[in-house]
């Protein structure tokens, strides 16, 4: 049955199954309605903070502190030895020579545990409070903790999505709207997303959504029972018409807003309604429940301290039985009356407790509380460190988690984001080939050469005369093909411009067409705006004067990971049909001309070579190609496309048949090449603690070909090291197989030939090797997990692309689990903080993408590169220290445990 035919209500056993998979709500449009979503659904209030402070809750802070205290064994020992202290006629001691102590270390460290969650507290309280409007009967403010599931909510320009919405309303031509989502998978280009499609066939009785009166529409929404998987949403939308007929709409994913994002600049608001709210929406699955970290030296210690008590209780026994044989020769003490003298069971058992009293000085009762107060003095040490100051931000070093200072010296794998951790989110425009000529910067510097963020292109026979807006590519005898490629790219994108005049800034999907449209613009291609299906560009003449060009945008053929290219049909001023395309070399080559002349033939491979040339660079590069359309064929070929895009179900699949059918016969007109630019020092900052033995896992959401680019800027990868990849044809069938090939693969060439090797892997792959709920496939995952592992144990570098937030902890928890190693996560944004609290140790980065995952971490930087001095300075020095620390205090009480027993026994 088609979605959108009408249909009947469910009933019976397929109403039964279907309710199983899906659940379903009204929308708010009464309170009434409000009222019953709010009783059944969870509050949109969050919580990332451990306690609380009613008083019979599990949270409770006093009991779960203390149960979080005695989890040290010293603590229950001294406890146990405090206890019989206070037992009259027991202890040779005070009686509260060892409660007294406890009852201030205990003290100490819960009011500091309580300090740390207060903070914890504040924030979700801030969070909490935010407000939007909400449709009740009319608009009104409320604070984002009363938000219900079922609501229809306003969100502003730069506000952050308080749920996550289905999206009902954006005021543009197409109801479309863009959002940036560097919360979420740590992207800060801008992501564009469509209004909710009502059926094409729907009757007149079932009147669209209407902005300026919401309370009217009303309606049952269907959707899966809450998930992680942030790429992924199945539902539909079910009104009723005036007959009682079901009319269904399916639910795009191009129609969600997830929590977490934030609302882009080519629209002033939208409205949409809420699907899920709280700790049920897609960020919040994703995110770890907070956990008390403690040190491997701390875990270590506390062993320790276990054997100890083992030795004392022998020691103890000893001398009880030692005690109650003596007190059986009492009986030949003549001066002793029989009355006086105690049984030598009697006594043994008296023995056993006083004995225990003093042998407590085996375990140094201050050790916890020195341990303490030396952790916060390193602690201060690093906040006030002026060689991790990040003087631009205004960012020193902070710390957190005291308690996790020694940990810093023992990590051995570092797993880090990329976007906004290894990069500064910072596109260059540095290269270019126009035919069979390559133009660009030679050097590559720290610095910018020309001065203007994003470009820094500089080539004597193309840029700008000293400022004149007289360009000298103009007087190159190749003129016009490089005025093709400039324009070619001044109108193949999607990118959105705000501002006017010379304040114009550009927004856009991915951040190398901004890039692209940028470096246009500084060499005389200025986009200046899009005014319906049109595109206005000033062009820029050889006396510098500036004139119009309006081109109509046909059709846009948008990019995805599957196709690797964009492209768009447009008619020229003079009415031409053209179309331009953008994208990978490996699929635009596949579509160029099979029979192009020799000009053309010398171009392409001419051009294989400057790619080859800039990869090496770890440059990201474009192939930039056209075509002239037939009328005829085109007007064949529109029909099609306008079927498959509105298409229910399977219409990226269809879509992208369409755009594959017109998407033939390119000439290839020339490359690019840009830079996504790394942080000041992560490459040497890379090098040195690889060369200090640490491991270095790279986990980002981004596509492959961007991950692999970064991996070779910032010498993660080079050109002789052996790369893994898994292929989008992998499936569950075969994963198993191709994972033990490739394990037999690296240990054969790393012992044969060592070669250093490399793993580059998709998200949608991961979820075949870790993913899996049932016990059937937890088991056969379990073995793809460790085949997995005996990959990247033969690697010096592993990779992890288009991965979720939740499959970031996951490796991590798979490395720790399994490798028993000191981890660490590094990220800077809020899908990064999942991570970060399932390592060993987390490392936050305070940086484009806010402050979530530098609120959430152990410790937090400026920059990566200060990661370097945090673990082999700091890190060192705290782990030698605090060892030293421990066996000075065991020494000491060692020395000190002979006296008293020597006194007692006199």
């Amino acid at each position: 049955m088609d979605d959108t035919e009408p249909t009947e209500p469910l009933i019976g056993d397929e109403r039964a199954q279907e309710e199983g998979r899906m659940r379903k709500f009204k929308i708010n449009c009464d309170m009434t309605t409000y009222r019953e979503n709010k009783k059944r659904y969870t509050s949109n209030d969050i919580k990332t903070s451990k306690y609380n402070l009613i008083p019979f809750h599990v949270n409770f802070f006093l009991w779960r502190n203390l149960f979080e205290q005695f989890r040290r064994y010293a603590n229950i020992y001294f406890l146990v030895v405090g206890c019989l202290q206070v037992i009259p006629g027991l202890s040779p001691t005070g009686r509260y020579t060892t409660i007294g102590p406890l009852g201030f270390v205990l003290s100490v460290s819960m009011i500091k545990a309580c300090i740390e969650d207060y903070q914890k507290h504040t924030r979700d309280r801030e969070t909490n409070n935010q407000r939007s409007r909400a449709y009740r009967d009319g608009w009104v403010e409320i604070p984002w903790k009363d938000i219900c599931v079922g609501d229809i909510v306003e969100v502003t320009h730069g506000q952050e999505f308080p749920a996550d919405l289905l999206l009902m309303h954006a005021p543009t031509e197409k109801g479309t709207c863009y959002i940036e989502t560097s919360n979420l998978d740590g992207e800060t280009n801008l992501k564009l997303r469509k209004q909710h499609q009502e059926p094409i066939t729907a009757p007149a009785s079932l009147a669209p959504f209407n902005p300026k009166d919401p309370g009217k529409y009303s309606g049952i929404i269907a959707c899966k029972h809450p998930d992680e998987d942030m790429y992924v949403f199945e539902g539909y939308l079910e009104r009723v018409d005036a007959t009682n007929r079901h009319k269904r709409a399916p639910i795009d994913f191009g129609s969600i807003l997830l929590r977490g994002a934030r609302l882009g600049t080519n629209v002033d608001r939208i409205i949409g309604i809420v699907v899920y709210t709280g700790k049920e929406t897609k960020l919040m699955m994703n995110q770890k429940d907070s956990e008390l970290k403690t040190s491997q030296l701390e875990r270590n210690t506390n062993k320790q301290i276990f054997r100890i008590f083992i030795l004392d209780l022998f020691f103890v026994v000893f001398c009880a039985i030692g005690l109650a044989i003596k007190t059986n020769d009492f009986n030949t003490y003549w001066y002793l009356a029989p009355t006086d003298i105690p049984s030598p069971a009697m006594s043994s058992i008296e023995g056993f407790g006083t004995f225990l009293i003093l042998f407590n000085n085996l375990v140094p009762i201050s050790l916890y509380v020195s341990m303490e107060l030396v952790k916060l003095m390193q602690a201060k040490s690093i906040r006030t460190d002026l060689q991790m100051y990040y003087a631009e931000n205004d960012m020193p070093a902070v710390a957190d988690s005291s308690a996790l200072n020694e940990e810093l010296g023992q990590v051995q794998f570092v797993f880090s984001d990329k976007t906004g951790t290894l990069t500064c989110n910072i596109m260059d425009f540095l290269k270019i080939s126009v035919g069979a000529t390559t133009y660009g910067t030679e050097q590559r510097t720290k610095g910018n050469v020309t001065g203007k963020k994003g470009f820094n292109f500089y080539d004597d026979r193309i840029s700008e005369i000293e400022h004149s807006k007289q360009y000298r590519w103009m007087n190159e005898p190749n003129h016009a093909e490089i005025a093709n490629f400039f324009r070619t790219l001044a109108l193949c994108h999607s990118v959105v411009t705000e501002g006017r005049g010379d304040d114009i800034k550009y927004q856009s999907q991915s951040p190398d067409e901004t890039c692209l449209v940028t470096g246009t613009k500084y060499l005389g291609f200025e986009f200046v705006e899009r005014t319906g299906d049109n595109i206005v560009l000033h062009i820029r003449n050889k006396s510098g004067e500036k004139s119009i060009e309006k081109w109509k945008i046909l059709n846009t053929l948008e990019f995805n990971s599957d196709r690797k290219r964009m492209s768009v049909i447009v008619r020229d001023p003079s009415g031409k049909l053209l179309l331009l395309c953008k994208g990978a070399d490996t699929v635009i080559y596949e579509r160029l001309k099979k029979n192009p002349n020799a000009q053309e033939r010398h171009v392409q491979e001419v051009s294989k070579g400057f790619l080859t040339a800039f990869a090496k660079d770890g440059l990201r590069t474009l192939c930039i190609a056209t075509t002239s359309l037939d009328e005829h064929e085109y007007a064949k070929w529109v029909p099609k496309f306008k079927k498959a895009t509105e298409s229910i179900g399977d219409r990226e699949r269809l879509t992208a048949e369409a755009a594959e059918e017109i998407e033939q016969n390119l000439e290839l007109i020339g490359t690019t090449a840009i830079e996504d630019k790394l942080q000041d020092g992560v490459p040497e900052t890379i090098e040195i603690l690889r060369a200090a033995g640490i491991k270095v896992w790279v986990l980002t959401g981004d596509k492959q070909e961007t991950a692999i680019n970064i991996g070779f800027s910032c010498r993660l990868l080079n050109d002789e090291m052996g790369i893994f990849k898994f292929h989008d044809t992998t499936t569950e069938s075969n994963i198993s197989l191709t994972l033990q090939n490739y394990a037999r693969d690296a240990e054969s060439v790393k012992r044969d030939y060592g070669q250093d090797l490399a793993i580059v892997v998709q998200g949608h792959t991961l979820q075949l090797i870790l993913g899996g709920q049932q016990d059937s496939v937890r088991t056969q995952d379990s073995r793809n997990a460790q085949y997995f592992l005996n990959i990247a144990k033969h690697c010096k570098v592993v990779i992890c692309c288009r991965v979720t937030p939740g499959q970031k902890a996951q490796v991590v928890k798979l490395v720790k689990d399994n490798l028993r190693e000191v981890t660490l996560a590094i990220g800077d944004g809020a899908n990064d903080v999942s991570m970060i609290k399932e390592a060993h140790v987390g490392v936050g980065i305070s940086g484009l993408e806010g402050k979530q995952a530098a609120n959430a971490a152990d410790y937090a930087i400026g920059q990566f590169k200060y990661l370097q001095r945090l673990l082999l300075v700091h890190g060192r020095w705290n782990y030698r220290r605090v060892s030293k620390l421990i066996l000075y205090s065991f020494l000491q009480e060692y020395l000190l445990v002979p006296d008293p027993v020597l006194v007692y026994n006199i």
